[in-house]
């Protein structure tokens, strides 16, 4: 993609992953198996819901998404798939984390709260999942997807680009037309 988004959206995703593994609630809960012992699994389920509202709510970083939003996700998945509540604070924690996240990397291209988190889940997990990096790729394979289709769609002309082409077909007479400022 020559917009940059491929690098910008991959290092989001990534952070995302780090923010749910260093969520404390979800670490208690797949490490005891309050998930019925398919915590990993319902990890990566979190992670494409979550990824899901980027790309639809935050519409790839051109709209804010809001804390409320993703921890009523968080929170629901926590209930129905863990089967925990959260009273720590952890998932209001995760919430303003990924929306600062999200608008720092896709909207600001600041990736400086990033990379102190990505620093922090190194420490914490030294060797990424197969399951994050297979996840990461789907949704690298969707975006370049979309964006084939979208390149791929005959783009109408605007009424400015259509005005400036008509201007210029005018202006093929030989002589060169300089604008001046009123």
């Amino acid at each position: 993609m020559s917009d940059g988004r491929t690098h910008e959206w991959g290092d989001c995703c990534l952070g995302v992953w780090a923010g749910i593994c260093l969520c404390e609630v979800i670490s208690m809960a797949v490490e005891h198996g309050w998930a019925g012992g398919d915590g990993e699994e319902h990890k990566a389920n979190l992670y494409n819901l979550l990824m899901d509202l980027f790309e639809d709510e935050g519409k790839g970083g051109k709209r804010s998404l809001e804390p409320d939003r993703v921890k009523s996700i968080v929170d629901a998945e926590l209930a129905n798939v863990f089967h925990v509540t959260s009273e720590d604070g952890s998932v209001d924690w995760l919430a303003r984390l990924l929306c600062t996240l999200h608008q720092d990397c896709l909207v600001k291209q600041d990736f400086a709260g990033l990379v102190k988190l990505m620093a922090t889940y190194d420490k914490a997990y030294p060797v990424v999942d197969d399951a994050v990096l297979e996840a990461v790729a789907e949704q690298q394979e969707l975006l370049e997807i979309v964006d084939e289709v979208a390149a791929a769609e005959p783009q109408q002309p605007t009424q400015q680009q259509e005005a400036e082409e008509e201007e210029q077909e005018q202006a093929d007479d030989g002589w060169t037309t300089v604008k001046s400022k009123k």
